[in-house]
């Protein structure tokens, strides 16, 4: 990547001829979909337009929690007609079950997808689907700045906090990604901090969480000659500190400091039979096909999924499924 991309033409016309707009982001919500979100939505509402928020949870993740209240899980009646000047934005995914309930609620709508997930058929009328931007805060500012739309303070906060998540505070970028950095020198021009955002990622934790963190670390394997890591979360270990003390980025830091290690999979239980599955990789090692298997996806080095299956067994089919990857 060696020039920052444009957004297609038909997406930022769409926008701008838009009077209502309707943002709608993925299930299990993480920081860069959220704060995507709020930094477009208040641009937006900057240039008049009336906006909305929609977002179908749950907000689990401590990170996130304050902004909850800024979203409905669900499209009231009234905004699901068809009406000149309506447009829904789907941002941060590109298929309509990845939003849920809500992809029931907005059809027949036009709408516009920005997302940075590989997928062969985006939804919607219009899309900018760019696999390698690192985040969607990345193509969400490319957007604003588009429109023409100055950045205020706030939104320029937004877009760092959303950055570093999806970069795990920069430290998945390589030598290709010199565009982000030089968007990021524009957004802290603005007002972002880095400092901030760091906190926002990491700071503020419960002494639950660490010892969350500690559980995992004690319960994982190693196998493949080290290349692979694995580890779980109970349901009783998720009852005893609450989803809200998952920190699953400072658990991937520590694992990935672990000597030899190229790829990792964490699951967890979220009810008897029923788990969801967070794959990561480094280089060349690509996860997402093993998430696809289990009818999720995600990027060549995060990925995820939802399996019904029990953890042992997930764990059994994990462990085969990167030893093929392997060649184990």
């Amino acid at each position: 990547m060696k020039t920052e991309p444009q957004a297609p033409a038909i997406v930022l016309e769409k926008i701008r001829a838009a009077r209502e707009v309707l943002i709608c982001t993925h299930m299990e919500p993480d920081g860069d979909c959220i704060a995507s979100s709020m930094a477009l939505a208040s641009a937006l509402t900057r240039t008049g337009k009336e906006v909305h928020q929609f977002n179908p949870g749950p907000f689990d993740r401590g990170e996130i929690q304050r902004f909850q209240s800024h979203f409905l899980p669900s499209v009231p009646s009234h905004l699901r007609r068809h009406t000149a000047g309506r447009l829904v934005v789907v941002l941060d995914c590109a298929l309509p079950e990845r939003i849920g309930s809500l992809a029931d609620e907005i059809m027949g709508l036009p709408a516009v997808v920005i997302d940075h997930h590989p997928v062969e058929t985006p939804m919607g009328d219009a899309a900018w689907v760019v696999p390698e931007a690192p985040a969607a805060a990345w193509l969400v500012q490319l957007v604003i700045e588009a429109l023409d739309v100055h950045l205020s303070a706030e939104e320029a906060r937004l877009l760092m906090f959303g950055l570093c998540t999806d970069t795990g505070y920069f430290r998945h970028l390589n030598e290709t990604h010199a565009p982000v950095f030089t968007g990021v020198s524009r957004i802290v021009a603005a007002g972002a901090s880095p400092r901030e955002a760091h906190a926002a990622m990491y700071g503020n934790r419960t002494m639950e969480s660490r010892k969350l963190i500690a559980t995992l670390l004690q319960r994982m394997q190693s196998h493949f000659g080290g290349r692979f890591l694995i580890t779980w979360e109970l349901e009783e270990d998720t009852r005893t500190v609450g989803k809200s003390n998952r920190d699953s980025e400072t658990f991937y830091q520590l694992a990935f400091a672990v000597r030899e290690v190229e790829a990792l999979a964490l699951i967890r239980e979220e009810s008897p039979g029923r788990c969801t599955g967070s794959l990561r990789s480094r280089d060349s090692i690509d996860v997402s096909p093993v998430a696809r298997k289990y009818g999720g996806g995600g990027h060549k080095n995060a990925s995820g999924f939802l399996a019904e299956l029990d953890y042992k067994d997930l764990v059994a089919n994990l462990l085969h499924d990167f030893g093929v990857l392997f060649g184990s």
